[in-house]
């Protein structure tokens, strides 16, 4: 008789470390081990909140054994001070909550945690409470839906959005492809006003005279800017920016904010009081005569009126706003400028340069050769070109139309665009020239570094 066929054992990875284990038995165990660890969480926050019995002093010293020392005992509290506020851990707990799609209750549960590990009143103890926390932002936040067609805002209703030009209604239950949220820049700038230490220093920079380039402050567009201005606080500038930024890896998806900084602040608290006016969403490029119109309206009428706010009791200071600079690079720039991008004919910003197309790989590209005495661009020229644009309906010297930035009264669209430097300096000529350096593609070639040595 032959021998019995060898029995495979049930489970062998429990016998053999070299067996694999099976996807789904290591998705049960994980699960397990999250069970296991939510009931280790809920016993520890149940012991946490627990309130220890008070006890007096005699009946302190009934229970305490006689080696030890009678004095009144000492508490050692550890403040913790992460240099973060109440606003601004909760904020933090709203950017996990929507990124890891938290539900309420374990919102909860982290909330409990970092008041027991924080202190008693780090963050709120309840949703609803953390909820209310920004229901301000609902008196300064407007949603503007974009008419697919005719790429208008659409004037929204309780539960639907209409377009006037294009007579055409959305249900705000349907999912708009483009959409853009607009912040209130004049309450933006009233809550930055208000928190300590920000008027002292804008008086300050104010007040200071320098007789060197070090600064904003000491441009000619800002000295012209504020030349009107004779008392501290009168005028406030703006250096705003606009970038596209992806949202998602396999999606064309993007967010393009909108952000800007006081110019009278310092380096550093400017960069730590940046103010989000706008941000759009969408699967393509914002159309930036629609998503620059609430901010330039509100420009234009701060810069005309100004606003009222009270510094300390009683006095109160009319302030005007004027954008001054726009920081973008070199692809965001042509869009807010509406004038062609680099690659195409008279794409540069701030000449007449026409360029030309080479051949680069398989394909082509356009450069720029130098050139002495080149035109540069200016205003008044720039306003010529739309005009023959507008008339001919062909771009003229790379000016394809009128941008909405130049109904900002004191804002030079060609000046008051600062070039790219990053792009065109550091990611540009530093980049191409190290490669040209440091490539072993270029080792047969006379500027390869190793014959520098």
């Amino acid at each position: 008789m032959s021998e019995p066929p060898h029995r495979i054992s049930y489970k062998r990875y429990l016998t053999h470390p070299e067996e694999t284990i099976p996807a789904r038995t290591q998705r049960r165990w994980a699960q397990k081990k999250r069970i296991k660890a939510a009931e280790e969480l809920e016993d520890v926050l149940e012991e946490g909140q627990k309130k220890i019995p008070e006890t007096s002093q005699e009946e302190d010293a009934r229970t305490a054994p006689d080696d030890e020392c009678t004095s009144r005992p000492v508490q050692i509290e550890v403040p913790v001070d992460s240099g973060h506020t109440k606003e601004q851990t909760q904020l933090l707990l709203l950017a996990l909550k929507l990124k890891h799609s938290l539900t309420n209750d374990c919102l909860e549960d982290v909330m409990r945690i970092i008041n027991v590990v924080g202190g008693h009143d780090s963050v709120c103890r309840t949703k609803y409470s953390f909820y209310k926390a920004f229901d301000y932002t609902k008196d300064i936040m407007r949603i503007c839906y974009v008419c697919e067609q005719c790429t208008n805002i659409m004037s929204a209703e309780l539960d639907h959005v209409h377009c006037v030009q294009c007579n055409i209604t959305h249900d705000k239950a349907n999912r708009l492809t483009n959409f853009f949220i607009y912040l209130s820049l004049e309450d933006q700038i009233k809550k930055l006003l208000e928190m300590p230490g920000i008027i002292d220093s804008i008086v300050q920079k104010q007040s200071e005279s320098s007789t060197s380039f070090s600064d904003i402050t000491d441009g000619l567009l800002y000295q012209n800017a504020i030349r009107a201005s004779d008392k501290p606080l009168q005028t406030l500038t703006l250096t705003f920016s606009c970038d596209g930024v992806p949202v998602f890896k396999k999606s064309p998806c993007s967010i393009w904010p909108l952000l800007c900084t006081v110019n009278e602040l310092p380096v550093k608290m400017r960069q730590d009081n940046v103010l989000l006016c706008g941000l759009w969403f969408g699967d393509e490029k914002p159309h930036m005569t629609t998503f620059l119109k609430p901010f330039v309206d509100e420009c234009v009428k701060l810069e005309d009126s100004g606003f009222t706010w009270e510094k300390e009791k009683g006095v109160f200071i009319n302030t005007k706003v004027i954008p001054l600079v726009l920081v973008s690079d070199s692809v965001a720039r042509p869009l807010l400028q509406n004038i062609k991008q680099f690659n195409g004919e008279y794409g540069c910003s701030y000449c007449l340069h026409k360029g030309k197309v080479v051949e680069k790989g398989r394909g082509s590209t356009r450069v720029y050769p130098f050139q002495q005495n080149l035109e540069l661009r200016n205003q008044e020229q720039t306003n010529e070109f739309v005009e023959n644009a507008l008339e001919s309906g062909q771009p003229a010297f790379g000016v394809k139309g009128p941008s909405i930035l130049c109904r900002l009264p004191s804002f030079d669209v060609i000046e008051g665009c600062v070039p790219d430097y990053m792009h065109s300096v550091l990611l540009g000529v530093a980049r191409t020239v190290t490669g040209l350096w440091l490539n072993s593609e270029n080792h047969e070639k006379h500027w390869y570094i190793a014959y520098l040595f």
